[in-house]
């Protein structure tokens, strides 16, 4: 498939684990691959692995979210596919996990 015509996926949290998996299945489907990451020694490494593009992206970050849009589709004309696997954790025991820690940096509220 010519690359003009190839599709464009876009996967958040894309440098590491399932988001890692998914960004090279899709390369070898023949999609471009934009890798957004807030890692950007894995996402790049990753990127260019694959062929694919590393986009820096703070999903908390409502602006951020919406330049990577933009950023994709000045360099592509498109965006097919959003794959929504950025993500977070914190490890902790339930007993030893802070309250304040329901709380998260986006602004969600888990209460």
């Amino acid at each position: 498939m010519p690359v003009s015509e190839a599709s464009v996926a876009i996967v958040t949290g894309g440098s590491s684990g399932i988001g890692r998996a998914v960004c090279e299945a899709l390369a070898a489907a023949s999609y471009r691959v934009v890798v957004a990451d807030i890692d950007k020694i894995s996402g790049t490494a990753l990127a260019d692995s694959i062929g694919g593009v590393f986009i820096y992206t703070d999903l908390s970050d409502a602006n951020q979210c919406k330049a990577l849009v933009s950023q994709t589709q000045e360099q592509f004309s498109r965006v097919d596919v959003l794959v929504n696997n950025g993500g977070f954790q914190h490890v902790s025991p339930l007993e030893d996990f802070p309250e304040d820690n329901w709380n998260i940096d986006t602004g969600w509220t888990a209460q």
